[in-house]
């Protein structure tokens, strides 16, 4: 085993490493990077918004500068492929974009529309004459005519005779009945009253007694005294 001091570089296989004796992935403690990063990301995302809204707001300037159908007074004019993308966009941006001046002049020219609308129905309303409503002669009621007695035929006849003779044979059996309906509630109302008569009399009799039985204790305590 030699003892001579080995160098880095020297030898049958130098390392390419300066130090030798640590691997590249060792700690070469701690460097502070900084949010650089994030900086960026969002540096780069600002751009490519402002990138795309630019050429979204150019495009929407191209169309515009086109010239316009002269058989509309100059107004601006769009096809419905145009309207319908126009709607898909607002549809998809409408949370975060600003409006275009393609979308505030629709909207003024319908906010326009609504208010000429709007003057014009109260303009006719006021100018509309008021229908006057001519008066209806109120006629007499006249109440129906009284329906005309009919003759009776012979059946009817026959009902009304068997209905006499049933009311005349009816007549004494209800008053027997109510003639015996007064005798119970007569005689009800006497026995009620000789029951109440002898309770009565029951009553006065044991006072009686109860005062006897009295007097004979108090005679029997004096003559033990």
């Amino acid at each position: 085993m030699s003892t001579e001091p080995h160098f880095p570089g020297t030898g049958p296989h130098p390392h390419p490493h300066p130090h030798p004796y640590y691997y590249q992935y060792h700690w070469r403690g701690y460097r502070p990077r900084g949010p650089t990063r994030l900086v960026w990301f969002v540096i780069g995302a600002g751009a490519a918004t402002l990138y795309y809204r630019g050429k979204h707001c150019h495009r929407e300037e191209l169309g515009a500068s086109y010239p316009s159908n002269s058989a509309n007074g100059g107004a601006i004019t769009t096809t419905p492929y145009e309207e319908r993308q126009m709607q898909l966009r607002e549809r998809e941006w409408n949370h975060w974009h600003w409006p275009t001046w393609r979308e505030r002049e629709r909207e003024r020219e319908a906010w326009r529309a609504r208010e000429e609308a709007r003057a014009a129905a109260a303009s006719t309303a006021a100018s509309a004459p008021v229908p006057v409503v001519a008066a209806i002669p109120s006629s007499p009621v006249q109440a129906p005519p009284a329906p005309a007695a009919s003759p009776m035929n012979n059946d009817e006849k026959s009902s009304a005779g068997a209905f006499w003779e049933w009311t005349q044979t009816q007549d004494p059996v209800r008053g027997a009945t109510d003639a015996m309906v007064d005798l119970t509630e007569s005689g009800l109302d006497s026995l009620i009253a000789t029951i109440n008569g002898l309770k009565l009399k029951l009553k006065a009799a044991e006072a009686r007694a109860s005062e006897a039985e009295e007097k004979t204790k108090r005679q029997d305590e004096e003559k033990h005294r």
